[in-house]
């Protein structure tokens, strides 16, 4: 826990201000770089007791932290989403005419290309992946939307709690979500990372509804989850269904759906469905949102997880992404790989990224 504790008063301390405006000083001559390098990696001594000596590499990973020349690129790429991803300001337009005007003629070319123009090159792809109206429309709609109460309700046992029995699991399902939830409906995600593919099942038993689908490869297995409960509410309102419960067993989706506070990453799927719910309770009908854990055996459950498992196979329905699904692991991996020089160290990006925050 000491170390886990030291880790965290580096981030919030140390690296915050090693972060500070590091896509403009990353310019600056590599004798003045080298020594924030070298402020990071005493602290990181520090954090988990070991020798002066110790390898870069192994510290690094150890801790969990990006060297600071891939924090820098990754930090640049990410601002560099998020403008794309934001209402016009004044930012954008001037990093966009100077990578433009770069292109056209290197004014570094000894020097290499700044990491704010190399970031929003490298983010050119992502440009008709976001979607470019989410920050904005996290604050358009009424603000009914986020006074307005969603119910929820958590299954509190699992398969252990029964001596592993489907049957008993099954059943006190049944005698918890009781007679008012008339129409249960389904939702899972899927991820597979290699090669990356992000899906969702759909499975509403009472109409006979089985659907599956495949979502962009930067997607997130909680914009999959969202998408889910999002395509749910949409086939329950075109077959007229006004009471529904929503069976999900991702906690953080029921979360960020109940929640009464947002901020620029609220995720635009979030929105989405609050603004479905609210009208779906204004014209008489009712919504639960229910938890359930995965893989127990509620047969509703294991059925949306199946058709989450079929939804690889489909083909990728073609949805805006949230910037911040960009930010996951893997996006950066082979920008990272480019900065330090080669396959060799590919291995050892890929955990940092899963580890660093």
């Amino acid at each position: 826990m000491l170390f886990f504790a030291n880790v965290v008063l580096f981030r919030g301390y140390v690296r915050s201000r090693l972060d500070y405006a590091s896509g403009l000083y990353s310019f600056c001559a590599k004798a003045l770089l080298d020594q924030l390098d070298r402020i990071q990696n005493q602290c990181l001594s520090i954090c988990i007791g070991v020798l002066r000596s110790t390898p870069l590499n192994v510290l690094h990973v150890e801790n969990g932290v990006f060297p600071l020349e891939i924090r820098r690129a990754e930090l640049a790429r990410r601002y560099c989403v998020k403008c794309r991803a934001s209402p016009p300001s004044a930012v954008r337009p001037l990093v966009a005419r100077a990578a433009s005007e770069f292109q056209q003629n290197p004014f570094w070319p000894a020097k290499g290309i700044p990491l704010l123009i190399q970031a929003w090159r490298d983010t050119e792809t992502f440009r008709t992946i976001v979607d470019k109206r989410a920050i904005k429309n996290i604050f358009a709609p009424p603000l009914e939307d986020f006074t307005h109460r969603i119910k929820s309700m958590k299954f509190p046992y699992s398969k252990e709690d029964f001596a592993n029995s489907d049957w008993l699991t099954n059943k006190a399902f049944e005698e918890f979500r009781g007679a008012s939830l008339r129409y249960l409906t389904y939702t899972d995600g899927s991820l597979v990372e290699s090669p990356r593919s992000v899906s969702f099942g759909i499975h509403i038993p009472e109409i006979n509804i089985s659907e599956s689908g495949r979502l962009p490869g930067l997607a997130s297995i909680y914009t999959a989850e969202l998408y889910a409960i999002h395509r749910a509410l949409r086939l329950t309102q075109f077959h007229e269904i006004r009471r529904v419960a929503i069976i999900t067993d991702s906690m953080s989706a029921i979360d960020a759906i109940t929640s009464q506070s947002t901020t620029v990453k609220t995720n635009h799927w979030v929105v989405a469905i609050r603004t479905q719910i609210r009208d779906m309770e204004t014209d008489g009908g009712a919504v639960m949102l229910c938890w359930v854990p995965s893989h127990q055996g509620i047969l509703g459950n294991e059925e949306a997880d199946v058709l989450a498992g079929r939804g690889h196979q489909r083909e990728i329905i073609n949805i805006k992404l949230h910037y911040t699904d960009t930010y996951q692991s893997g996006c950066y991996v082979g920008m990272a790989t480019q900065i330090r020089g080669g396959e060799r160290i590919q291995g050892v990006v890929i955990l940092w990224i899963q580890q660093d925050s």
